[in-house]
């Protein structure tokens, strides 16, 4: 069993994360960064031990942020429309954090169900064509998830279920999820895939490592 890791996780007051930062922060020491604009939804993360750090992914310098995590878990993201911002802030912001955590453990990456083409009713397995699926409500936001897995691949060792591998740079064990569920989803199928070094569905993709007992705690 997992206990008293150091833990960074981004987007802590989103509805995916938030969860699973209250139920982390009970054995562990956690971090949340956001950009923290609510200030009472970071008083609840303080208030149930977790330490907040208020910092924009886009454009902040993470000099401050400490580099010794034991795992990172990205739930950030950011759509405001503006492909330039939102390439910047999900992407490029995405490659600093993995740079400067690049001695964690493991990273886990949450993408999205989004990346996928619209499959109509149709549920999407993890070898079905990407595309722009949220193009009508968020216009960057598939676009923006999908250009982050590869951001992620870049610095890390990924290998999908269906046996694509990606270049690493840093080599970082990594779990791409683009699973979605309702507001537990998250936290089990983390869980379940941390332990088992498989999928947890048919749309979480799981990592294979140079630091394979990063994934079997």
């Amino acid at each position: 069993m997992l206990e008293n890791a150091k833990i960074l996780l981004t987007g802590p007051t989103s509805q995916v994360a938030l969860p699973l930062a209250l139920s982390l922060a009970k054995d562990h020491r956690l971090t949340g960064l956001a950009r923290f604009g609510d200030a009472k939804a970071r008083e609840r993360l303080e208030a149930a031990g977790v330490r907040c750090i208020a910092l924009d992914l886009s454009d902040d310098p993470l000099d401050d942020l400490d580099a010794d995590f034991d795992y990172v878990l990205h739930f950030a993201v950011v759509k405001t429309g503006d492909f330039d911002h939102d390439l910047r802030a999900n992407v490029e912001g995405l490659g600093r954090l993995l740079s400067h955590c690049r001695e964690a453990r493991a990273v886990l990456h949450c993408s999205s169900g989004g990346v996928y083409a619209p499959p109509g009713h149709t549920p999407a397995k993890e070898t079905d064509p990407l595309g722009d699926n949220h193009h009508g409500m968020m216009p960057t936001y598939s676009i923006a998830k999908i250009a982050a897995e590869s951001g992620s691949g870049w610095h890390s060792h990924v290998m999908f279920a269906s046996g694509v591998t990606r270049a690493t740079e840093f080599g970082l064990a990594s779990i791409v999820s683009r699973s979605m569920g309702g507001a537990s989803a998250p936290d089990s199928h983390w869980r379940r895939s941390w332990r088992r070094n498989a999928s947890a569905s048919d749309t979480c993709s799981v990592v294979s490592s140079r630091k394979p007992a990063a994934l079997s705690p």
